[in-house]
């Protein structure tokens, strides 16, 4: 895992704001349909920061309602999973 010094505050696909504190990673084979397709791959997993500066509404009030249930929400939170080939099957055509 890489943990940022502070969050980086990113535009996400529907245009709204997030907060990208964290990035995890791992090693894996993917499996395709067929059983004997596989590849390396790694899934990249990036982790927003509960406390950083992206707070919507409902954000804020799910962390309230967490820490008053006695569950309190932990300082890195998922907040997306993008997995790639691991294998530069692309490494020619990728600019």
């Amino acid at each position: 895992m890489l943990v940022l010094p502070e969050p980086i505050v990113v535009v996400n696909r529907t245009g709204t704001l997030s907060d990208t504190k964290a990035f995890g990673w791992q090693f894996i084979t993917q499996h395709q349909i067929l059983p004997t397709a596989q590849y390396p791959g790694v899934p990249v997993t990036t982790f927003m920061d509960r406390d950083g500066p992206v707070q919507p509404v409902g954000w804020r009030q799910a962390v309230s309602q967490a820490r008053a249930s006695g569950s309190p929400v932990p300082s890195l939170m998922p907040d997306g999973m993008y997995g790639m080939r691991g294998d530069a099957c692309l490494a020619e055509e990728s600019s």
